[in-house]
């Protein structure tokens, strides 16, 4: 193996999952791709593109993605994000891949009795 393949090697991350990330794996985060029957209040709206760092990085999964989207949702202080949507990962000159990503951040209302 050539140092600079080594080197290459040793800079790259093994995953593009870290850390408080890492237990969103073990249990599905309440990321919906369609509405939800319980009431709620919209609390924000998510919309952004989520880039790579490094043109030799994998694509993020579905679960990484989905796993981010709940991230931005719970600075929204979120129960749920709704309606969820992402694109393929897509290539440019100018950019080594961007996944765009879109939901709806909501908190239950509590039913009164």
């Amino acid at each position: 193996m050539s140092k600079y393949l080594a080197l290459i090697l040793a800079v790259l991350p093994v995953s593009g999952v870290t850390g408080e990330r890492d237990l969103m794996r073990n249990s599905a985060p309440p990321v919906f791709s369609g509405d939800v029957e319980r009431p709620y209040i919209v609390v924000g709206e998510i919309k952004d593109n989520l880039r790579k760092p490094f043109a030799f990085m994998p694509d993020p999964t579905k679960e990484q993605i989905l796993a981010e989207i709940w991230e931005r949702g719970k600075k929204f202080g979120a129960d749920a994000v709704i309606n969820a949507r992402f694109s393929e990962t897509k290539r440019t000159l100018f950019n080594h891949g961007k996944t765009s990503i879109s939901g709806t951040a909501i908190k239950y209302i509590k039913a009164t009795d």
